[in-house]
């Protein structure tokens, strides 16, 4: 789908609606690509990691900025089911994506008045919506997909196969094992 940012600043009120993930071929592969990878390495099946029905949600709008530029503002926002890189289970992931971009037809437009923004090249005056949705997912995208470390999930993992010795480390074990073990004498003085 084409946008005409200067159309859709007239109309004052904005996009917007739903995809299924799957018309983001970029985005859609990265996810599935990343959690094949881990299932591969994991007892949980493909299945309970499907995205294939993933709806993403996507507001935008265009808005004059104080300098008086075109500006694209919009959110991006949907679940994702991923696995976690810690435990290797199910883990449900919302990526919530705002963006503010001004649109430009050349690089000389950069380098004019803009400064340090984000900008997003126009193709004849129009901009590539679902391209702009993928491009802000994949930059928003978890590099490693993870529970929160106080979540159950994760930590009943992490006490069931690397249990942590919540005890200090007494003396007599660092001064044998550890090469640095006579830098605590040096530590108590």
């Amino acid at each position: 789908m084409q946008i005409d940012p200067s159309k859709l600043f007239k109309q004052e009120s904005g996009l917007s609606g739903e995809l299924e993930l799957s018309t983001l071929p970029r985005f859609y592969d990265l996810v599935n690509n990343t959690n094949q990878e881990l299932v591969s390495r994991s007892v949980v099946s493909i299945k309970q990691v499907d995205n294939a029905t993933t709806k993403v949600n996507y507001t935008i709008s265009c808005v004059l900025d104080a300098e008086e530029r075109y500006c694209l503002t919009g959110t991006v926002y949907l679940k994702l089911n991923l696995l976690c890189n810690r435990c290797l289970l199910p883990l449900e992931q919302d990526l919530n994506v705002d963006f503010c971009l001004y649109p430009v037809n050349s690089e000389a437009d950069i380098f004019g008045s803009l400064g340090e923004v984000e900008v997003i090249y126009l193709q004849q005056g129009m901009v590539d919506l679902e391209q702009l949705l993928e491009d802000e997912l994949i930059l928003a995208f978890p590099q490693f997909a993870k529970h929160a470390l106080d979540d159950q999930a994760c930590t009943s993992f992490k006490t069931k196969y690397a249990p942590i010795d919540d005890k200090p480390d007494n003396d007599a074990k660092i001064g044998r094992d550890n090469p640095f073990g006579q830098l605590v004498d040096l530590l108590k003085e």
